[in-house]
């Protein structure tokens, strides 16, 4: 099983009904994987509309697991502020946090901003290529008439 941290892209992608988001939801249900969120990506995505006026994401959300996040996650963000900055790399504090919860839990980061997250320690994927990558494969596994 898999533990997926979807970020707020993944949300605002399903609201919008985007075939690659809902089409990653499918997957997560029917290869027994599991789909979290965090206070960041809750913030985040309710902080573009109210909770209540929409129902449908409202128990999407709901539904997920929660990830709860601590002291060592807000350490975690800060050292990889401190190292990327060292760099030239400004990584904003959201998606540190998120990266860092992910690093900490095992969790794979589902987003489509794949540069907001360069941390070489966190693994993250896009719903958009994922499912390009599997209707690829599926078009060179069928026989040829």
């Amino acid at each position: 099983m898999t533990l997926y941290l979807a970020d707020t892209t993944f949300h605002v992608d399903v609201e919008r009904k985007q075939d690659h988001a809902l089409w990653f939801l499918d997957r997560v249900r029917r290869d027994g994987d599991e789909l979290a969120t965090c206070l960041v990506v809750v913030t985040e995505y309710y902080s573009g509309r109210l909770p209540g006026n929409r129902p449908d994401m409202d128990s999407l959300i709901e539904g997920l697991r929660y990830l709860e996040m601590d002291r060592a996650i807000a350490m975690g963000a800060a050292e990889y502020r401190f190292r990327f900055a060292r760099r030239g790399i400004q990584l904003r504090t959201p998606d540190a946090l998120i990266a860092a919860l992910a690093r900490a839990v095992g969790a794979v980061v589902v987003t489509e901003n794949l540069r907001d997250f360069p941390m070489p320690d966190v693994q993250v994927v896009s719903t958009a290529a994922l499912m390009r990558e599997e209707t690829a494969q599926r078009g060179r596994d069928e026989p040829r008439r």
